[in-house]
């Protein structure tokens, strides 16, 4: 089997079962594998990308027959010495910061306005049961992912869910005998 996953037609409306899919599980691993080791090229190359470029500036190289590196410089946002802003311009930094206090209460304002308007779930448990929250709700809106694996990774990710399952139990049994 090559490491390129093969073409797969996907079904208009009517879906009919055709005699490849019924590896479609295995056909998901590969194309799965095949994007793992896809990143892993890229990250090996980013890498590599990094150590070249970091020898080109060590080096001062940054043109050679067919390629140039064009640096671009950007001015970081800088800090104010306050102190120094006061003593230099009193008025001005006063006035900077009587409209930073405004901007930052209207912002307070805006978000006491929207936290009136609305009312959390996780507070609201706070006051009613499960039930009497799911009452007053939305649809509960629920996601699905899709992960695909070895048969052998199902059996053992089983497993250690059911030992999970039963530490779980144990340690519950434990704490109602004392």
């Amino acid at each position: 089997m090559s490491d390129e996953p093969r073409d797969v037609a996907l079904p208009e409306e009517n879906i009919i079962f055709m005699p490849e899919d019924a590896i479609l599980p295995t056909e998901l691993w590969s194309c799965d594998t095949y994007i793992a080791q896809l990143e892993d090229k890229l990250r090996a190359m980013i890498v590599r990308r990094e150590r070249l470029l970091e020898r080109a500036i060590a080096l001062e190289i940054f043109k050679d027959e067919d390629h140039t590196i064009v640096v671009h410089e950007h001015n970081l946002p800088r800090a104010i010495n306050v102190e120094l802003a006061t003593k230099l311009f009193p008025e001005e930094v006063e006035k900077a910061k009587t409209l930073q206090i405004e901007e930052a209460e209207s912002r307070a304002k805006q978000a006491i306005d929207k936290a009136a308007e609305n009312v959390n779930v996780g507070t609201l448990k706070k006051f009613l049961s499960d039930r009497m929250v799911d009452e007053c709700s939305y649809p509960h809106e629920i996601t699905r992912s899709y992960e695909v694996m070895t048969n052998q990774m199902k059996i053992a990710l089983d497993k250690a869910k059911e030992r999970k399952k039963n530490i779980a139990i144990a340690s519950a049994t434990k704490k109602t005998r004392k």
